[in-house]
């Protein structure tokens, strides 16, 4: 499957009508299962679409290329060389135009444009952060901050993790952080981790652990300074250094890119990916060895059922049960539950009681609150009619 880069470079090509047969069905594939990409095409036609009506007037009628290859017999016909010579030869008059002002004009078009969406568009006091996650360990110094602040404040146990937000850890620092899905990152000491949403990280230092799940919605993106690494469901581990970024996988599978080729990696293969380096080569590796200080970071157990209580999923998690019972023409003044009193001391959920008759039509509803559970005490519950 071609990844994200190459799809990018592809689309102008494809909205011109470029592409071969063959890169076409790769390019459609792609879009049609990444949104990320299918947005950016989008933006990609717009904008065309503006500057060709906004250069229309200036546009050439009539192919000059047969006209000039005639009286250059002995150029190279290669394609972009001639479509390169074509625009230099249009309307000879005016090539100036077309080589200085031209450019010029475009680009203040576009500056315009922008300004008159930056002008239009509907402001708003603050940003808007999303709660992706929470933090579920934590140990030594380690610092939070928000995009553009120059804030840090220290990270505790059980501190809710927004979009866009920075995690550093000092010296014999960790950090444990469950997003929505759930998946779980760790993060080892003097590492920088960037939170983009609940699928999407930027490593910009040191070294994480992830345990990512699946996912039929959104890949899950890991973004570095040599590459990305895309992934749907798998445990692998990512280290950042001056030198480079390597990627090992324990289990699943990983894409890994930069911005000339990529591969696949497999549990036990572990790959080196630096800036322009084609092709990356896989070894072998032991994974689980080479991830045995994760091994040390674990999640506290009342954090841990509080994130999973509210970050299990992305929807409200809905539940019914349905009970019959023909009470004989007798007259019912209350409804009584019983129940075995569970070991948890808290993130118990509510009940919505709804009452019908044996055609459906709703009698009356009742709610039973969390709170009634947490007292170990109990174990019924009489709900009045």
């Amino acid at each position: 499957m071609a990844s994200c880069t190459q799809i990018e470079s592809f689309l102008q090509a494809y909205i011109d009508g470029e592409l071969s047969t063959a890169e076409k069905v790769i390019f459609e594939q792609h879009i049609a299962e990444c949104r990320m990409c299918d947005a950016l095409l989008k933006r990609q036609k717009a904008n065309s679409a503006l500057l060709f009506e906004s250069l229309n007037e200036q546009r050439l009628r009539e192919d000059l290329t047969p006209a000039v290859m005639a009286h250059l017999p002995e150029m190279d016909h290669d394609y972009r060389l001639s479509h390169e010579v074509t625009l230099r030869a249009k309307q000879p008059g005016r090539s100036l135009f077309f080589r200085v002002i031209m450019p010029v004009f475009a680009t203040a078009a576009v500056l315009l444009m922008g300004a008159a969406l930056l002008y239009i568009w509907p402001k708003s006091d603050s940003a808007v952060y999303r709660e992706v996650g929470m933090v579920t360990y934590q140990q030594g110094k380690v610092l939070r901050s928000r995009e553009n602040s120059t804030e840090r404040i220290p990270t505790l146990v059980q501190t809710v993790v927004l979009t866009d937000e920075r995690f550093e850890t000092g010296e014999n620092a960790g950090l444990v952080i469950g997003l929505v899905g759930p998946s779980y990152v760790k993060l080892h000491e003097n590492t920088r981790l960037k939170v983009e949403h609940e699928r999407e990280l930027s490593l910009e230092r040191g070294r994480i652990w992830l345990k990512v799940a699946n996912s039929d919605r959104a890949y899950f993106r890991v973004l570095t300074p040599s590459g990305d690494i895309t992934v749907f469901g798998t445990i692998f581990d990512v280290h950042v250094t001056d030198h480079g970024t390597t990627v090992t996988v324990a289990e699943g599978a990983v894409q890994v890119e930069n911005e000339r080729t990529f591969t696949v990696l497999n549990a036990g293969e572990q790959v080196e990916l630096m800036p322009g380096r084609k092709p990356l080569r896989k070894m072998a590796v032991d994974a689980y060895a080479r991830m045995a200080w994760a091994s040390e970071l674990h999640s506290d157990p009342k954090a841990e059922r509080l994130f999973l209580a509210n970050f299990r999923h992305s929807e409200r998690i809905r539940a019914e049960q349905v009970f019959v019972v023909d009470v004989r023409r007798h007259l019912v003044h209350a409804i009584t539950f019983e129940w075995r009193p569970d070991a948890f001391d808290d993130n118990h959920c509510g009940y919505h009681i709804l009452v019908s008759d044996e055609h459906m039509n709703q009698l009356f509803t009742g709610y039973i609150d969390a709170g009634v559970f947490e007292n170990k005490e109990n174990h019924i519950y009489e709900l009045p009619v």
